[in-house]
């Protein structure tokens, strides 16, 4: 597992920054005064992104390679998170909402397809594992993060651009050989159900219920008169 410490590195931060920018976008929607319908519009913003990604991030890894895409999709996200400040309307953090999503799911395509890639399948199992720990870590103290200054200051979405760029140092910077990419055909969502009928229905309504959950909870909290530490 010490070969993955440098992927398994740039997951921690770049999670970390993703986790905080979730939170902080609520938080600091609700200063500006977008209303909860109006956040839950554009905190969906990233979901449609997420999906749109899935269309075009596999051929660009195939195309340019994992760590090529991996600062791609990096520096994407970067520039989306530094435009929130300076374009603060539901429209425009919408649109930065979509861009976000869409280098998410690059970046996380990257990852796992890097992960997959291991021969043997105990050592995949473990690798896996390990991932989500500190996938959902950095997750965790991202959200911590907001408690480091006011919501409503630029130096927040700074500190969240500077986690995404640094997520990109250990990345590039690995001996870890990078895997090839095999040649894929397109799965139709028709297919899939024909296939696991009902882990594609779970799969949905999970989806359902947790985009609200990230998207919404901060709101509500900060509805309910939690301040920004709180939520």
């Amino acid at each position: 597992m010490l070969r993955l410490t440098a992927l398994l590195t740039g997951v921690a931060l770049l999670l970390t920054g993703s986790g905080l920018l979730g939170t902080l976008l609520a938080v600091r929607g609700g200063q500006a005064g977008f209303g909860a319908g109006t956040l839950g519009l554009v905190m969906s913003g990233y979901f449609a992104g997420f999906f749109i990604g899935t269309f075009f991030a596999p051929s660009l890894i195939g195309r340019i390679g994992h760590i090529r895409a991996f600062a791609f999709f990096a520096a994407l996200a970067a520039i989306a998170v530094l435009l929130h400040p300076l374009w603060l309307n539901p429209w425009g953090w919408g649109v930065l909402r979509i861009a976000t999503g869409i280098a998410l799911v690059g970046l996380y395509t990257v990852i796992e397809s890097w992960l997959n890639a291991e021969p043997d399948p105990a050592q995949r199992s473990r690798a896996f594992s390990l991932y989500m720990v500190v996938n959902l870590s950095a997750l965790a103290l991202g959200q911590l993060l907001l408690m480091l200054g006011d919501a409503s200051a630029t130096a927040m979405f700074m500190l969240t651009a500077i986690l995404v760029c640094a997520a990109v140092l250990p990345v590039t910077a690995t001996r870890l050989r990078q895997p090839d990419v095999p040649v894929m055909t397109r799965l139709s969502l028709r297919r899939l159900y024909a296939m696991a009928p009902v882990a594609t229905v779970a799969a949905g309504l999970s989806g359902l219920a947790m985009g609200a959950f990230w998207g919404l909870l901060p709101v509500y909290a900060g509805e309910v008169g939690l301040e920004d530490t709180g939520v």
